[in-house]
C-alpha cells in the first residue's frame, strides 16, 4: 500500500466523529461573525427514513474543501500567516502578494511527502474559516471547512464567501446523513444496501458520460485539446471492477458493522486502488463510520456552480429516496484488465506509451493500485458489454426502442475499435506526435459516448428521477426548503 497521508480528510473526520454521537455537528451560530450567515433547524434537510420530530438532529451535514496552488494564494496568503517568531505580524503584512507567495514556495519549494500543517494561521476573525491551512504533496494550500454545516444555506454562503474572497481553488463537498437512512434494519434484507449501491453506480456514469459529452464538443471545436483528462487520471478516472468490488463489499459488510476497523478505514483513505478515487460521488465508509453514511463529490475542480449543483441534486435524490436506481447495482462493472487484453497487441503498447502509469517511484504498491494507476487500461471502456445498462436504462416495455439503443452501443463499439487502430498506427509509424495522439484518443472516447447515446439515455432517466443536477425546480425547493 503506497504510504500516503491525508491530513484534510483526517481534519474532515475529526470533524464528523465528534457531532456523531448526537448525530450532529456543534451548533454553528457561534461560527459565524454575522446572522445572516447562521442557520436555523428549519433549513436543514432530512433523508427518506429519518422522522425530523423523532431525529431533529438526523439532518444531513455538509463540509467543504478547497485547494490552491502556490501561486493562486496571493489573497488567502493576506488572511493567513505565519508565527510571530518566524516573521512578524507587521512585517508579513507589509509584504507584496507575491513577496507571501515567494516565501511560501521557499518553504515548501520541494514538496512535503505527506499533507501536513502549513504553520500558517488565521489572522482575521471569521470563525467559519480554519484557524490554519494545510499544505499537500503537490504544492496546493487547502482550507477545509471543520466541523460540517447543518443546512445547505449555510453551506452555501460559506462557500460564495471563499470563492468570492480567494477564488475558486480546487473544491470538494463531503454530505452525510444517519447511519439508519442507509442501512436495512435487517442483515438478511439488503434493500437498502442495493438502493445505494445502485444510486452511486448510476451517478458515477451518468457524471462520467456528462463530461464525456461536454469534452466531445470541445473536441469538435479544437481537435487539438486534450478533451476527457480526467480518463487519464489515477483518482478522477472511471469506477473499474477492482474499485466497484471492494466498494460493494465494504457497502454490504458495514449493514453488519464490518470493515469499520482501522485497517478497513486506512484502506479507503490511502490506497491507490481505493472506491473513493473515482470521478462520481465517493462512498466514504471511513468518515464518520458506522454512526453516519458519507459520501464525497471530487470532480468539481473550479467549478462552483456545478459543485453546489451536484451537492443540491445527490441531497434531492437522498430526501426522495433511492427505490428507483435499484436496479442498477445489478449493472455489471468495468472490468479494465479483462477489456484491454482485447484490444490488439499494437494497440495495447501505443496506449502503455501514450498514458503512461501515474505509479511514484517514491512509493511501493500492491498489485491493486499498480493496476489502478495503469490509466491507459480506461481507454478500452467502450469494449466492454454494456447490455444490461442498455436494459437498465431503456423503456424495456418497447422493445423498439432497446433493440435501437443496443445497436447503438455496439455500432458506437466498433467503430471506436476501428478508430483507436487507426490512430495508433499513425503514431507507430510516427505521423503524429504523442501529444496528438493522446488528444485523438480523447476524442474517440468522447465521440463513443455521444453516437453511442449512451449519455442521452442516462440524461432521459436522470430528469424521470428528479436526478438532472440542472432540474431548477428541486434546486429552489431545496435553497427555501422549510
Amino acid at each position: 500500500m503506497k504510504l500516503k497521508v491525508m491530513l484534510s480528510t483526517n481534519l474532515l473526520l475529526l470533524g464528523l466523529l465528534a457531532s456523531s454521537t448526537a448525530y450532529s455537528a456543534p451548533s454553528c451560530q457561534s461560527l459565524f461573525d454575522t446572522p445572516s450567515v447562521a442557520g436555523t433547524q428549519t433549513d436543514r434537510i432530512y433523508a427518506k427514513g429519518i422522522d425530523k420530530n423523532k431525529t431533529p438532529d438526523g439532518h444531513f451535514q455538509i463540509s467543504y474543501e478547497s485547494e490552491y496552488l502556490f501561486s493562486e494564494s496571493g489573497v488567502l496568503l493576506r488572511d493567513y500567516a505565519p508565527a510571530e517568531d518566524i516573521i512578524s505580524r507587521s512585517k508579513w503584512q507589509a509584504l507584496t502578494d507575491e513577496q507571501r507567495i515567494d516565501w511560501v514556495k521557499s518553504k515548501f519549494g520541494d514538496k512535503p511527502e505527506y499533507a501536513t500543517a502549513a504553520g500558517l494561521k488565521r489572522i482575521i476573525e471569521v470563525d467559519f474559516l480554519p484557524e490554519e491551512l494545510i499544505v499537500d504533496s503537490t504544492g496546493n494550500l487547502e482550507i477545509v471547512i471543520n466541523p460540517p454545516l447543518d443546512s445547505y444555506k449555510q453551506w452555501e454562503k460559506v462557500v460564495d464567501y471563499i470563492v468570492n474572497k480567494y477564488g475558486a481553488g480546487s473544491q470538494q463537498a463531503m454530505i452525510s446523513k444517519p447511519r439508519e437512512a442507509a442501512f436495512s434494519p435487517s442483515r438478511f434484507n439488503l434493500d437498502m444496501e442495493h438502493q445505494h449501491l445502485g444510486w452511486l453506480n448510476f451517478t458515477n456514469l451518468y457524471d462520467m458520460f456528462e463530461k464525456l459529452d461536454n469534452g466531445y464538443t470541445r473536441y469538435l471545436k479544437d481537435p487539438t485539446k486534450l478533451t476527457a483528462q480526467f480518463f487519464d487520471h489515477p483518482f478522477l478516472g472511471p469506477m473499474t471492477k477492482i474499485k466497484r468490488d471492494t466498494l460493494e463489499q465494504y457497502l454490504l459488510g458495514n449493514n453488519k458493522l464490518e470493515f469499520y476497523d482501522d485497517d478497513s478505514k486506512q484502506y479507503v483513505r490511502k490506497s491507490d486502488a481505493s472506491f473513493k478515487y473515482t470521478g462520481g460521488p465517493a462512498y466514504r465508509p471511513d468518515i464518520a463510520g458506522p454512526i453516519r453514511w458519507a459520501w464525497e463529490i471530487r470532480n468539481a475542480h473550479k467549478d462552483t456552480a456545478g459543485l453546489k449543483a451536484k451537492v443540491l441534486r445527490d441531497l434531492e435524490a437522498h430526501k426522495q429516496g433511492l427505490e428507483d436506481y435499484k436496479i442498477f447495482s445489478t449493472v455489471p462493472a468495468f472490468d479494465a484488465l479483462k477489456e484491454f487484453e482485447r484490444l490488439p497487441l499494437y494497440v495495447r503498447n501505443s496506449l502503455v506509451e501514450i498514458f503512461p502509469s501515474k505509479a511514484d517511484p517514491r512509493f511501493q504498491y500492491g498489485a491493486k493500485e499498480k493496476l489502478s494507476l495503469e490509466t491507459y487500461r480506461n481507454f478500452a471502456m467502450p469494449l466492454m458489454d454494456m447490455d444490461i445498462l442498455v436494459a437498465a436504462l431503456s423503456d424495456t416495455y418497447d422493445t423498439k426502442e432497446l433493440n435501437r439503443n443496443l445497436y447503438s452501443v455496439r455500432k458506437a463499439r466498433l467503430d471506436y475499435i476501428h478508430d483507436v487502430n487507426v490512430v495508433s498506427e499513425e503514431y507507430r509509424s510516427k505521423r503524429i506526435t504523442k501529444d496528438m495522439a493522446k488528444a485523438k484518443i480523447m476524442g474517440l472516447i468522447g465521440k463513443w459516448a455521444v453516437n453511442s447515446r449512451l449519455f442521452e439515455l442516462f440524461k432521459k432517466v436522470a430528469n424521470r428521477l428528479g436526478h438532472d443536477q440542472r432540474n431548477i425546480e428541486n434546486i429552489n425547493t431545496l435553497r427555501k426548503i422549510d
